[in-house]
């Protein structure tokens, strides 16, 4: 149940930063995932991909192990799945201009988002269920304001 509950975080997070790309010109998104989603994605990235395209992107997917830095190439959003092992990606799409959603902790570091350190630079916390929003005026705050809840128990 926790882990549903961190991918529901998660999701709306990113749903919100989906909704803000959605007027980008070019539509089309490069989302990553891990073996666990070759060849058949699995119900999560199944729905991602599902919300994308209905959010108007047309989607390209691509397992971690084969994906390439120009990938990237032509899309106006990539998506890295949390089922993604971290050494699959890397620092691949690291330097690309394009906006990227990263789902997977272990590959924050490779980012240079956070520090390298499991469970105390980067990880998960579990019971994290609001979003204190900073910046209200921010496009992404989505005209939310003080202390969100994100996930209704």
């Amino acid at each position: 149940m926790k882990i549903l509950r961190k991918a529901v975080v998660s999701l709306v997070v990113s749903l919100l930063l989906i909704s803000v790309a959605k007027g980008s010109p070019q539509r089309n998104a490069l989302y990553v995932v891990g073996t666990v989603s070759i060849p058949t994605l699995n119900v999560s990235d199944e729905a991602i991909v599902a919300r994308l395209e209905l959010s108007g992107y047309t989607v390209v997917v691509i397992g971690a192990p084969a994906s390439a830095t120009a990938d990237a190439n032509g899309k106006s959003l990539i998506v890295i799945s949390s089922t993604v092992a971290s050494g699959d990606v890397g620092t691949k799409f690291r330097g690309s201009t394009v906006p990227t959603i990263v789902w997977e902790q272990a590959v924050q570091d490779d980012f240079g988002m956070t520090g390298n350190t499991a469970a105390v630079q980067r990880g998960t916390l579990a019971g994290q269920y609001d979003l204190e929003i900073a910046n209200p005026s921010h496009p992404l705050a989505a005209g939310l304001s003080g202390i969100v809840g994100v996930v209704d128990f």
